[in-house]
């Protein structure tokens, strides 16, 4: 699973982009509009990407991959663009260009039968459900997309359009800022927070409640985290940080330990990994 960032407005923290990299660490990429054009780099250093972040004019969108189809491949790294030849190259500009996150169930039938209706030889190179997606849309319109449900932004000269389900709203007062997924960058009680800024140590009960776990030292706290993480349960602070208007880096203890123990906590189910 991949995570794609799609900034309209708000512009992503350098802590969430650091957390997307070293959860999707398979190649990173980057598109922004130039003129009457959209130019991007790929297979992009993480450091790279997250300068080019804080700096190229919104819109954007930015991708972190997590290699599944189509395996650890440079040529394979988003975004694509949306043309005739759905070019590999590290870097270009186009028309449009598109990112995915998810994975298209049967795209190379599907892919196939719409080239051969077409018409078209199929573009040379290595092949992945993503480029073959943004394919589709330059061979049948991108209208397409509503059909396979799968996350997915194109950005073009007029700005982004996002398709699929599940995208998370991080916008705050009118600047959008959405994600393809959380799931990866939730941050545990005490390991991220908690332990390493000396904070207290929460676990979470099987009701999903969460409660204080009485490590105020290093080693418990650590002891604490492990029970945490072995668990499944993380704490998401991306929530809290939009609720606050605050940066990441900017949140407090006392944020922090209300956002747990209050009745707005939010506890994602699922692997840390």
């Amino acid at each position: 699973m991949c995570l794609l960032i799609t900034a309209e407005g708000k512009r992503p923290s350098e802590e969430l982009l650091r957390r997307a990299a070293r959860a999707n660490s398979d190649g990173a990429g980057i598109a922004w509009i130039e003129g009457e054009l959209v130019r991007w780099e790929k297979n992009v250093d993480p450091e790279v990407a997250i300068r080019l972040a804080a700096r190229v004019p919104m819109p954007f969108l930015v991708h972190f991959r997590w290699a599944t189809v189509g395996g650890v491949n440079t040529p394979l790294c988003h975004p694509f663009p949306v043309s005739r030849g759905v070019s590999t190259q590290a870097a270009g500009r186009a028309r449009a260009v598109l990112a995915h996150n998810g994975h298209w169930h049967g795209w190379e039938d599907h892919s196939g039968a719409i080239a051969a209706r077409a018409g078209v030889r199929v573009p040379k190179g290595p092949w992945s459900d993503s480029r073959a997606i943004a394919w589709v849309a330059h061979l049948v319109g991108e209208e397409a997309l509503e059909l396979i449900d799968e996350k997915v932004a194109i950005l073009d000269k007029d700005g982004i359009r996002r398709y699929g389900t599940g995208w998370h709203d991080l916008s705050k007062k009118g600047r959008r800022l959405h994600l393809s997924n959380r799931s990866d960058l939730s941050f545990s009680g005490t390991t991220s927070w908690n332990y390493q800024k000396g904070w207290k140590s929460y676990g979470a009960t099987k009701k999903g409640t969460a409660k204080e776990t009485d490590a105020d030292g290093a080693k418990e706290a650590q002891e604490a985290s492990t029970a945490l993480l072995d668990s499944g349960s993380v704490y998401d602070l991306d929530d809290l940080s939009v609720t606050l208007d605050k940066d990441l880096d900017d949140l407090t203890e006392e944020d922090v330990n209300a956002y747990i123990l209050g009745d707005t906590c939010r506890i994602q189910k699922g692997s840390t990994d």
